[in-house]
């Protein structure tokens, strides 16, 4: 499992809910007891795009997957520690909080659309721990008409390849 809620984030998936960079989760992931395989996606998914992997995996494994969501200032969906299934099953990813930068909406701490590329400065005042993300409330730059949502934000659809 990545996180467990009201539990501070890793460095990693701080690193990835802030800025988008997923190499540090990445080496803390394959570091872990445990762990059977890793697979880091390297680009952007815009809403209503997808993206595929395959992977081999003993039974009973489980699958976790995280991404950041722009735009946000640590937001990020995942799914935790599930078990993949027999045949196949669909998951819904929610929006978590890392908790390891406020959520003031302000472009100056927030990379990418509509705030800009290079954005993106990182605070150090969040809240400390995972939470379920609250949205954007339109506080700073962010307007919560274009950018806030309200249950999940992707869909995972995953199928047992048979050999």
């Amino acid at each position: 499992m990545f996180f467990k809620i009201n539990q501070p984030a890793s460095e990693g998936l701080a690193t990835l809910a802030e800025t988008g960079n997923n190499q540090p989760l990445q080496w803390e992931v394959e570091a872990a007891r445990g762990v059977f395989k890793v697979v880091a996606g390297s680009e952007v998914i815009p809403s209503g795009q997808s993206a595929s992997f395959e992977i081999r995996a003993p039974r009973n494994a489980r699958i976790s997957l995280a991404g950041m969501l722009a735009s946000s200032n640590d937001g990020f969906a995942a799914i935790n520690g599930l078990r993949l299934p027999h045949t196949a099953a669909i998951y819904a990813a929610y929006v978590y909080d890392a908790g390891s930068e406020r959520n003031n909406e302000s472009c100056a701490y927030i990379p990418g659309p509509p705030c800009a590329a290079d954005s993106g400065n990182v605070s150090d005042d969040g809240e400390g721990y995972v939470s379920f993300h609250s949205g954007i409330h339109g506080g700073g730059d962010l307007n919560p008409k274009h950018l806030d949502w309200r249950g999940p934000v992707a869909v995972v659809s995953i199928s047992r390849i048979h050999d």
